[in-house]
């Protein structure tokens, strides 16, 4: 998420310095960052969801010594 914004914030000074609108560009290409960031936590975060979603209840962690038997 941090590299998303970094990159919007490096797009938008290099535009900003290149055309003189300063700071409007850099302040709509963070955004457009922290929206790149939000969307891969969420998709991340759908991804966990779904794989624990399909783990059988018994590969939920590590066994017990005493549900062995």
């Amino acid at each position: 998420m941090a590299v998303a914004i970094a990159i919007g914030y490096w797009i938008g000074s290099w535009m900003d310095a290149r055309f003189g609108t300063q700071p409007w560009l850099t302040a709509g290409w963070v955004l457009v960052g922290i929206g790149a960031g939000f969307k891969a936590l969420w998709r991340e975060a759908r991804r966990a969801t779904r794989a624990s979603a399909t783990a059988s209840p018994g590969d939920a962690g590590p066994k017990r010594p005493e549900d062995a038997e």
